[in-house]
């Protein structure tokens, strides 16, 4: 069952403290990354095409 987010800046800080801990442990221990570069780039690409598609930047 999904939880609701308790406070959205402690779940966010948590996240982002979790990524970064992993990406320490990955170069520190020489293990894989959970996600390839490629898909990273590949998730930036749709990001930045939903910004483009909607507009956002010329509406500001």
């Amino acid at each position: 069952m999904i939880q609701p987010l308790r406070d959205l800046a402690v779940e966010y800080q948590g996240s982002n403290s979790r990524t970064i801990a992993h990406f320490v442990t990955a170069l520190r221990d020489d293990s894989p990354f959970e996600t390839a570069p490629q898909d990273n780039l590949e998730t930036l690409r749709r990001v930045e095409d939903c910004y483009r598609l909607s507009g956002w930047e010329a509406s500001r």
